[in-house]
């Protein structure tokens, strides 16, 4: 996996005409400066270890210079705020000057969207929260809880047991519209639950339960959005397909997108549970 990281990495590193420029877009250069080091960690002796060490130092700067503009989107000032938050962690001169760009740009995304706003800048807006504070006092508590309350507002539950709609139980639906739920609203607004609830300051001991109860109903809906054996028919390819994450219900194709958003939330919430049993 990390091999195929780093390969990828030095693909996008190489600009070809016609291809955009990755460290012209904001969100691009945020996770490009996130993942390149996370990946010549490790394994500083890759052959590829020196261009994806350039390419993420240079991500970096772009961030940093897309955050001084101004000119970001509030989601993407929200992925922003979170990968400086995130390299704010190294030991380097830029550290200090990444966690202040970083505490200002979630300042302003968290003043400025109301809970609609904080929807949309999901996941990053919480992630960046907690990795800003991992401990003692955690600004805009009251507004994660409350983004919280809105996401749990939209997940479909016992309603639509026992009807036609039951396999879209535990999806969350962000639009004002009764549509059906999809893979990028359900996972964009699941994901940042996870951290949220292996934070005791956000998840006290006595809403583990319920809390927990109401991520596995919609870690449901991530399943069933997974191609699994009864699903592989659908699928040209079966053994590629397996494990895949469709967009939608009726989408008969795996996407990357949804496919990692879904690990990531699978993954993130394994580990909370397990920060909690610890504690």
């Amino acid at each position: 996996a990390i091999e195929l990281a780093a390969r990828v990495l030095a693909e996008l590193a190489v600009v070809s005409p016609g291809e955009d420029d990755p460290l012209a877009d904001p969100v691009a250069s945020a996770l490009v400066a996130v993942a390149a080091p996370m990946v010549v960690a490790a394994d500083p002796r890759m052959e590829v270890a020196l261009s994806v060490a350039e390419f993420g130092t240079k991500a970096r700067a772009a961030a940093r210079e897309a955050a001084q503009s101004g000119a970001a989107s509030q989601e993407s000032a929200a992925v922003v705020a979170w990968a400086l938050a995130r390299l704010s962690r190294s030991a380097d001169g830029a550290a200090l000057t990444d966690r202040a760009i970083a505490e200002g740009m979630l300042r302003e995304v968290m003043r400025s969207g109301g809970v609609d706003g904080l929807l949309s800048a999901s996941p990053w807006v919480v992630w960046a929260a907690l990795e800003l504070h991992p401990e003692g006092e955690l600004p805009g508590e009251v507004a994660l809880r409350d983004l919280r309350s809105a996401t749990w507002a939209r997940q479909i539950g016992d309603s639509v047991a026992g009807t036609g709609d039951q396999d879209y139980e535990g999806g969350i639906v962000l639009t004002a519209e009764a549509t059906p739920p999809n893979a990028a609203h359900t996972l964009r607004a699941l994901s940042a639950l996870p951290a949220m609830l292996g934070d005791a300051r956000v998840t006290p001991e006595d809403e583990v339960a319920a809390e927990l109860a109401r991520v596995r109903r919609s870690l449901r809906f991530v399943l069933q959005l997974m191609f699994r054996d009864e699903e592989a028919y659908l699928a040209r390819d079966r053994d590629r397909a397996i494990g895949g994450v469709r967009p939608a219900l009726w989408e008969p194709v795996a996407s990357t997108d949804a496919t990692a958003m879904g690990l990531i939330v699978i993954s993130d919430t394994l580990r909370a549970v397990r920060a909690r049993s610890e504690q």
